[in-house]
Parts: structure tokens; sequence; C-alpha cells
């Protein structure tokens, strides 16, 4: 009994040291949730209760089996000697005893090397508690170094994340730059390609004033001749008039002086008012000619004039094309450019004005030139009609002059026989009565009625003889008139021939002006259709002109404040390479201070391989041991791999290193 309480005493004294080791242990103190983790330290210390609640079971058992050893010995001792089956009992007893002695020595000794391997379980425990003393000093220090990393890591992230920010800063910054810079040149190009089309188009409507310079200094020309025409149409009209009154004037005094010639001298008058009007006519249309002659000429030069312009705006276009890149740039011409533009639209549309009123007028000069035309024409006409007919008048007149000439010739012939017959009947009355008784009486009253009738006859002879006198000088008059008339005729006649000519010359003139004017007309509704797209092209130009200012508004007050915020970005930019630059020198220091730390790492890493080898070499030593505590140095081991695991996930990585080393 006593050697069962020492047995018992040992093995709860056993219990309780080993409860102690399991509550005083520094390692299994420290195998807190906070420290490594909840359910590692829960397994670790529910094996080792399970080994000493197994240790406490066993007590037990050899505590019952030592009851049960006392109580068979006590029935043995009672039973001894009573009967035969009694002995045969005792003899089953003693069995069962020794059996039960047997197992209670196998239990002590498993107790005892259960003692034994708890004893080395002890030792090895100091030395866990040693190693477990530095894994968590390693641990302290690891976790210290993992903050500081965190740390760092936490410190890198805020610097990488500022330098995203800044980069992204940058990056936006770089593209409202690009943005502006693109914006600028498509100004920059919008405003070269304006400038370009403004000179263009400047250069064309100086090539277009001088043009209307030339058509107006033409048509000024034309109504300078026009003017002169009139003028000298007024003063031949004034002439005419004057002539005419002349001719009244002579009309009524040949009327006075010889009513039978009025026909005549009027015919005559009429033919000279004609052949005034002719000669006006001709004169006129030799002016005409001449105007139209010059116009012609004109017209030439002006054709030369135009291609003389048109090689010079070729080669003003190609001098253009050679300088188009030379032109200065500014902002400021855009309102200039506008202003122009409206001011080249109101010119354009005062020259395209100007072209319709002088279409207009060249039209009207056309049509009254075409009136004119055929006005002569129709003059023209009219005097071959009376140039035809004059002819048979002044024959007529010649022959009734010629008529009338011959039977007052008779008539003064018939007047002078009768007068010398008188005068010879006189003559033989006058001899008779001379002759007869009474002669001297008669002779007297003869003498008397002869003087009497001398005298009527003298004074009669002498009126005829001033009629024929007055109808000799009108013979020789109309003589005149007959050679006048004919010249006249001949004048005229020759005046018809070169008034045909000159019709027909002023026909081809006008169909030659009218072809011109047609070509003109031509040039200038393909100059028009010209300037159609040139008109959209500046319309076109002026909208983006408006668009420009209105885009140009918009970013001129924006301007300042963008240059501000450029200017404060560069600034920030700048502070940002500076607190970059300081970083990577951080990040570089830190990148030393991580490799030393990953020395210290390598160097712990290889001290736990060391304990891991001594774990091992003693796992191997206690592979003979019992299952319990081979589970326990299993687990031991596996919580020791797990630490392992544990420091390789703190560890960095490759990845983090090549991050960290790359700045």
């Amino acid at each position: 009994m006593q050697k069962s309480k020492d047995k018992s005493f040992s093995r709860s004294s056993i219990n309780s040291a080993a409860h102690q080791v399991l509550v005083a242990s520094p390692i299994l103190r420290d195998f807190t949730p906070d420290k490594i983790s909840r359910a590692n330290g829960n397994t670790l210390q529910q094996q080792i209760e399970k080994l000493i609640k197994e240790n406490q079971e066993k007590d037990q058992i050899i505590i019952s089996l030592q009851r049960n050893y006392e109580g068979v010995s006590k029935i043995f001792k009672e039973e001894k000697g009573k009967t035969y089956e009694s002995n045969d009992k005792i003899i089953i007893l003693e069995g069962e005893n020794s059996m039960l002695q047997a197992k209670v020595q196998i239990l002590e000794t498993q107790k005892f090397s259960i003692t034994r391997e708890l004893d080395k379980a002890l030792e090895d425990l100091d030395k866990l508690n040693k190693c477990y003393e530095e894994i968590r000093i390693i641990k302290i220090e690891n976790q210290t170094l993992k903050g500081l990393i965190e740390n760092r890591k936490n410190d890198i992230e805020e610097v990488q994340r500022k330098c995203d920010i800044a980069k992204g800063e940058a990056d936006a910054l770089k593209k409202v730059k690009t943005d502006l810079e693109s914006s600028l040149k498509k100004t920059k190009s919008d405003f070269d390609e304006l400038l370009q089309e403004k000179n263009k188009i400047l250069e064309e409507l100086n090539s277009l004033k001088q043009i209307n310079e030339d058509l107006t200094h033409s048509s000024k020309t034309k109504y300078e001749t026009i003017e002169r025409l009139k003028t000298e149409n007024a003063t031949y009209k004034a002439r005419e008039h004057q002539l005419l009154i002349q001719i009244s004037n002579l009309k009524e005094k040949i009327n006075e002086e010889k009513e039978s010639h009025i026909t005549a001298r009027g015919k005559i008058s009429e033919l000279s008012s004609a052949y005034r009007e002719l000669q006006e006519q001709l004169l006129i249309k030799e002016t005409l000619f001449k105007a139209q002659k010059n116009s012609a000429e004109k017209i030439s030069e002006l054709e030369e004039i135009i291609a003389k312009k048109d090689s010079e705006i070729e080669n003003l276009l190609k001098e253009n094309e050679n300088l188009q890149y030379l032109h200065q740039k500014g902002a400021n011409d855009s309102s200039r450019i506008s202003r122009e533009s409206l001011d080249i639209k109101m010119e354009y549309e005062n020259y395209k004005a100007n072209i319709e009123s002088q279409n207009q007028l060249s039209s009207e000069k056309v049509n009254s030139i075409i009136k004119i035309f055929m006005k002569t024409e129709i003059q023209c006409r009219d005097l071959e009609m009376e140039i035809d007919i004059l002819p048979k008048d002044e024959e007529r007149r010649y022959m009734d002059i010629g008529i009338l000439n011959g039977e007052l010739g008779n008539r003064l012939n018939y007047l002078h026989n009768q007068a010398d017959e008188l005068c010879k009947d006189k003559i033989l009355l006058l001899n008779e009565l001379k002759n007869s008784p009474k002669g001297n009486f008669i002779s007297q009253d003869l003498y008397d009625l002869t003087n009497k009738h001398k005298n009527e006859i003298e004074t009669k002879l002498k009126d005829a003889e001033e009629k024929i006198e007055s109808l000799n000088h009108e013979l020789l008059f109309a003589k005149r008139k007959a050679k006048q008339a004919e010249h006249f005729i001949e004048k005229k006649d020759s005046m018809i021939a070169s008034l045909k000519e000159t019709n027909e010359k002023l026909e081809l003139d006008l169909n030659e002006y009218r072809n011109k004017i047609e070509e003109l007309n031509k040039e200038l509704n393909q100059k028009n259709k010209d300037f159609e797209p040139l008109v959209r092209k500046l319309k076109k130009k002026v909208e983006k002109m408006a668009n420009l200012k209105a885009e140009l508004s918009v970013l001129n007050p924006r301007l300042p404040s963008l240059n501000e915020e450029l200017a404060k970005i560069k600034a920030v930019l700048s502070s940002r390479n500076a607190d970059i630059l300081s970083l990577n020198s951080k990040i570089k220091s830190l990148n030393e201070q991580i490799f030393e730390e990953q020395k210290a790492q390598a160097q712990l890493q290889r001290d736990l391989a060391a304990k891991s080898a001594e774990i091992a070499l003693y796992y191997r030593k206690s592979r003979k041991k019992p299952s319990g505590v081979v589970e326990s140095t299993t687990e031991i081991l596996d919580r020791i791999e797990y630490l392992k695991d544990e420091l390789d996930k703190y560890k960095p990585s490759k990845t983090e290193e090549n991050k960290t080393r790359s700045p």
C-alpha cells in the first residue's frame, strides 16, 4: 500500500510537474492568438493535456488494479484453506493476480519510460524553450522588421501613389499641353490659310480693280467720245437749223423775186438740206466708225492688258506659292481680316453692281448704236431713193426749162419778126404817104404816130430785151445749177458708194463689236461663275473666322489662367521631380536596409534550419518512443514548419524586390 501510495504520489507529482511545465513554460505562454495563431496554440495545449489525461487515466487504472489486487489478496487470504474449489479459485485468482502484477509492472515500466521521456521531454522543452525564446525574439525582431517593412511599404506605396498622381497630373498636363499646342497649331494653320486666301483674294481684287479701272477708263473715253459726238451732233443740228433758216430766207427772197422757180428752188433747197443731212450723217458715221475703231483698238488693248494681267496673276500666284510660307503670323490680324473680308465683300458687291451697270450701259449703248445704225441705214435707203428720183426730177426740170427757153426764144423771134414786119409795113406806108399829095400832112401825123409807136415799141422791145436778158440769166443760173446738180449727183454717187462701203464696214465692225460684246458677256458670266466659289469660300472663311473669333474670344480670357496653370504645373512638376529624386534616394536607402534585413532573415533562416536539423535528429531519436510522445514531437515539428511558412510569407517577393530596386 505504501508502495502504491508512493507510486501514486510520484505519478501525481510527475503529472503536477508536467502541468506546471505546461502552465509555466514561456513557449506555451507565447503560443497566444495575438502572437502566432489561436488554433495552432490550442492544438498543442490539447495534445499535452491529452497526454496528461492519458497519464492520469493510466494512474487511475494502476490504482484500480492495485485495489483489485488488494481485494483479490484479501479474498485469497480469506479463502485460503477452506475447500478444494476455493483452492482452484485461489489458483485462478493468483494467476489473475500474477497477470495483474505483470500488467502493473508493464504499466510501471511504461510509466517509468514515460517519466523518463517526460524528463527528456522537459529537457527538450527547456531546449525548446530556449529555441522558442530565440524564435520569440526573432519573431519580435521580425515583427518589428515587418512593421518597419510595412511602414516602408506604406511609405513606398504613398510615394508610388504620389508618383502615380504626379504622373497622372503630368500626363493630363501633357495632354492639355498637346491639346493646346494642337489647337494653337490648328489656329495658326487656319490663320495662315486665311492669310494666304486673303492675299490671293487681295491679289485677285487688285487685278479686278485694275481691270475695273481699265474698263472705267475705257468707258470714260467712250462716254467722252459719245458726248463729243453729241456736241458735234448738236452743232450740226444748229448749223442745220441755221442753214434751214437761211434756206427759208432764200426761199422767201426767191419767191418774192420769182414765183415760177419756187418749186425748183425748194427742191434744190431740200436737196441741199438732204445733202447736208447726208454730210452730217456721214460725219456721224465717220465719227462712229472712228469711235468703233478706237473701241476695237481699246478692246484689243484691254485684251492685251487682260493677257498681261493673267500672266502677272500667274507669276504672282507662283510667287505667292513660293512666299506663302514666309508670311508673318499674328493673332491680332484676325479682326482686321474679318474687316477686310467685309470690305472685300462690299467691294465685290460694288464691283458686281458696277459690272452690271456697265453691262446695262454697254447694252444700252449697243442698242443706241444699233438704232443709230438702223436709222442711218433707213436714211441711206431714203437718200438712195431720193438720189434715184433726183436725176429724173432734174431732167424734167431741165426739159421744162429748155422748153420754156425754146418757147421764149421762138416768141422773141416771132416778136422780132413782127416788129420787123411792122417796121417794114410802116416804112412802106410812110414812103407811100410821102409820095402821096397829102404826104406832108399824113407824114407829120404818121411821124407823130410812128414816134408814138416807136416809143411804145422801143419800150416793149426794151421790156422784151430785159425779159430775154433775165431769162438768159435764169438760163445761165439754171445751167449752173444743172452743172452743180450733176456735180452734186456725182458726189452723191461717190458718197453713196462710200456710204455703202462704210455701211458694210460698220456692219462688219458692228458684228465684230457684237461678237466682242458677247465674248465680254461670256467672260463676265465666266468671271461671275468663277467669283461664285470665291464668294462661297469667302463666306466659309468668314464663318470660319467667326468661329475662330468665338474660339479665340473663349480662349483669350482663358490664356492667362492657362499660362498661370502651366506655370503652377511646371512648379509642381519641378517640386514633384525634387520629391521623386528624394524618394528615389529614400528608396535606395530602403533597398539597402531591406537588403541588410534580407541578410539578417537569411541568417535567421540558417539558424532555423540548424534548429530544425536538431529537432529532426531529436525526432529520429524519439522514433522508438511511444506513440503519444512521437505525436507531440511531430506536432512540434509541424509547428516549426508552420512557423517557417509564416516567415516565408513575410519575406518580400522577387517582384517586390525588383520594384524596390527599379526606382
